[in-house]
């Protein structure tokens, strides 16, 4: 597929995997996609207290979402943590409409800290559901980091990593391998950067101009 050309193609204990710059993973054997930390309704949480957050970058998320399951005719997304950013809105409101529009789709939200503030609280639609830990063989899926003898992918942490020198550097978004395991960073606009360490037992995936560079 075209939309791969730019992607880093990846095999892990036997499974292909495409690290997209979007931000985003696209497992081959199930057509699956894994994404974290949107955090959408946070705008609204931050007008709620005062600070004049627009809405537009939450909405430009959705729009980059829905891109990427028709282009990659995804079957099953799965979200890896704080789709949801606070308690209760109308944005919730929105995206679970959102997710009902694709019915032909599989959605499995991996509860993160944030998703926890209105857990339970909302109707799911028929195909959406919610779990604490989502593994299969090979595989286990987690908000955190957590020790596992599985591979492990996983959200929370935001990671980033700075190029440039003491006076000019800028930090990028970036897929964190370590300890047999992989970090997304966020595919939420509304989230900052935690700068990460290239140590030696480290991988570095940098997105940048649409592209993905192994640091």
């Amino acid at each position: 597929m075209s939309l791969f050309k730019n992607a880093i193609h990846k095999v892990i204990l036997g499974e292909e995997f495409y690290f997209l710059p979007q931000k985003a993973i696209f497992r081959s054997s199930d057509r699956a996609l894994l994404l974290s930390d949107l955090h959408l309704g946070k705008a609204l949480t931050f007008q709620k207290n005062g600070i004049p957050l627009s809405q537009t970058p939450e909405h430009k998320d959705l729009q980059d979402l829905e891109k990427l399951i028709k282009e990659t005719k995804a079957r099953n997304v799965y979200f890896l943590g704080d789709l949801f950013h606070s308690k209760i809105n109308t944005t919730v409101k929105e995206v679970l409409k959102f997710i009902a529009a694709f019915s032909e789709v599989n959605f499995v939200l991996v509860i993160g800290n944030h998703d926890l503030y209105s857990y339970g609280k909302y109707n799911l639609p028929s195909n959406m559901r919610e779990v604490h830990v989502w593994e299969d063989t090979n595989f286990i899926y987690n908000h955190e980091p957590i020790k596992t003898d599985k591979f492990l992918f996983c959200g929370h942490i935001h990671p980033g990593f700075v190029l440039g020198t003491k006076r000019e550097k800028i930090a990028f978004p970036c897929f964190y391998f370590v300890n047999n395991s992989c970090i997304l960073p966020s595919f939420g606009t509304l989230t900052g950067l935690h700068k990460m360490d290239k140590s030696e037992d480290a991988e570095v995936l940098l997105i940048a101009e649409n592209k993905i560079f192994l640091v």
